[in-house]
């Protein structure tokens, strides 16, 4: 009972992975959205699964469970036990969809979504695969199955929890559409290495709580048994090899194919051999792990790149790494589980013929199936109810300045580095090798407007009489000078510049009227903004 709890805190735990790897992805003018909809997983889903879906997962029935409400699990033989590890479960596979709608969902309709999330979509799938006389259950009752003699093998989840997010995912951001610069790819050059750090940790959180999420299922499911202890040692290491064979494959192949090792894609294969082996994680042994992870991540790489061709936008490859490799994982339950680890987990008087002969691949089959019309329908309705009511996608000035500032009020100015970066690029495209920069420190104080173009070859923008002088940027380091750049401006460059100025008036205000900001006076060398040429 304890391990279970345990291991419950790890599983949400792993919801501070999910919005920092997130987080390392998205565009930052998008950051503090997608870490607001991370949360509200967490504080809808709660109430969601505690109203509705408890009931539809852990009750008895065949299709959803019908005997009762279960509520909270009061009053129930580990009641408030179960409830809690599948409510984390639940935020999981609510959280995971997340990801997929990035930078272009209203947070209302993501409200709706995580809400529906957890209440209805995945405690039918929980019920139809775990719950006792689901259509597909290997639970005692099997009055109600579709199977008599038979069920399909998902230990952990690889179709319940990651197959159905990843669908869900999947048409979420094909109704969505993509984003309006989607083909351009430009913004997150610059801060891909700057956020590889976040990528990096977010992984590492969830490869640490992927052993609660497939221990804890097996000190779940056995915990009455003596030997469960001895199956949750075999999940950690089935786990480790599969997750780490991915990686293995992923990283040959990129470096054969581009000749350069791909830190994100590694990261992601990593993720997939975890979601490929969660569903045979304790059926089989080490040698099929091995495979599983191994074909887990050729699973990712045909999906991902079946989704760039389909041009659907999804940013953080969800379905790729959470529906393709799912769909895979429930394969291989079937392909390589032992009679012997079935009854070992399930009990001797469990039928394992299915196993023994092959024929188990079959009834995965029927399962991935039926998961795939259940959410896909659910999935279908949803979404496109939501655009129907003209609540599902934001218009396009919000996409364009960014939902943190359309629905945070929180504006995101690029960093000293990057703006460094595009001065420098903009340097080097200039067309004309005589035009002189002329820095904003050189100008006269009263005259240093950003507005100010430059109208020809080495007039200065900011005030009359510094025509063709050198700034220091032209002598100095890049790191010390500031100069400013002579391109053509675009719109986005105008509406930058437009905010820099605002901050730039604001704060001298702030200086002249000696007014503390933050408990400290502000430097007046803080005042000197950069004028963006290039974004």
């Amino acid at each position: 009972m304890t391990s279970v709890l345990i291991c419950s805190f790890l599983i949400f735990f792993m919801q501070l992975g999910f919005a920092i790897l997130e987080a390392g992805i998205v565009r930052p003018k998008n950051l503090t959205n997608i870490l607001f909809k991370n949360l509200a997983d967490i504080i809808l889903g709660i109430f969601a699964f505690w109203l509705i879906g408890s009931t539809f997962a852990l009750s008895s029935g065949s299709l959803i469970g019908t005997q009762g409400w279960y509520g909270i699990g009061d009053g129930k033989e580990g009641g408030f036990l179960s409830f809690f590890f599948q409510w984390t479960f639940a935020g999981t596979a609510a959280t995971i969809v997340s990801g997929a709608l990035a930078g272009r969902c209203k947070l209302e309709a993501y409200f709706i979504l995580s809400f529906v999330m957890s209440a209805v979509i995945y405690p039918v799938v929980a019920h139809m695969i775990w719950g006792d006389g689901g259509l597909l259950s290997i639970g005692s009752d099997k009055s109600m199955s579709l199977f008599h003699d038979s069920y399909v093998l998902d230990f952990a989840g690889s179709g319940v929890v990651h197959m159905t997010g990843g669908i869900v995912g999947l048409i979420g951001a094909a109704v969505l559409g993509v984003r309006k610069d989607y083909t351009s790819g430009k913004f997150n050059r610059i801060e891909k290495q700057r956020k590889d750090i976040f990528v990096f940790l977010g992984t590492g959180i969830l490869w640490f709580g992927w052993y609660g999420f497939n221990c804890g299922t097996a000190f779940y499911t056995m915990q009455k048994r003596e030997n469960a202890i001895n199956v949750a040692a075999l999940v950690a290491i089935n786990t480790t090899i599969s997750a780490a064979s991915s990686a293995i494959v992923c990283t040959t192949f990129s470096r054969i194919r581009t000749g350069m090792y791909n830190l994100t894609k590694t990261l992601n294969a990593v993720l997939a051999g975890l979601v490929s082996v969660t569903a045979g994680c304790a059926y089989m042994e080490p040698w099929g792990a091995l495979l599983t992870g191994s074909m887990g991540s050729v699973a990712y790489l045909l999906g991902s790149n079946g989704i760039h061709a389909l041009k659907i936008d999804d940013p953080l490859e969800v379905f790729s790494v959470h529906g393709v490799a799912g769909i895979w994982g429930l394969l291989a339950a079937g392909i390589f589980a032992t009679s012997g680890n079935v009854k070992q987990v399930h009990g001797e008087d469990v039928t394992t013929s299915a196993v023994s002969s092959g024929a188990q691949v079959g009834y995965q089959v029927i399962g991935i199936l039926l998961i795939s019309a259940w959410t896909s329908f659910a999935a279908i309705s949803s979404f496109l109810l939501l655009k129907m009511l003209n609540m599902l996608r934001v218009t396009e000035d919000e996409e364009k300045r960014g939902l943190d500032f359309a629905v945070h009020g929180k504006a995101y100015v690029p960093s000293l580095a990057i703006r460094r970066s595009q001065r420098s690029q903009s340097k080097a495209s200039m067309s004309k090798p005589d035009r002189k920069h002329v820095s904003f420190l050189d100008c006269p104080r009263d005259s240093r407007h950003p507005h100010d173009r430059l109208e020809k070859p080495g007039a200065c923008r900011y005030g009359p009489g510094l025509e063709g002088k050198r700034s220091r940027s032209d002598s100095n380091d890049s790191n010390q000078g500031h100069g400013v750049s002579g391109a053509v401006e675009t719109p986005a460059i105008v509406d930058l510049n437009n905010r820099i100025h605002q901050t730039d008036t604001a704060i001298s205000t702030i200086i002249r009227n000696k007014k503390p900001l933050g408990g400290y006076y502000v430097p007046k060398n803080i005042s000197r903004l950069h004028r963006i040429d290039t974004i």
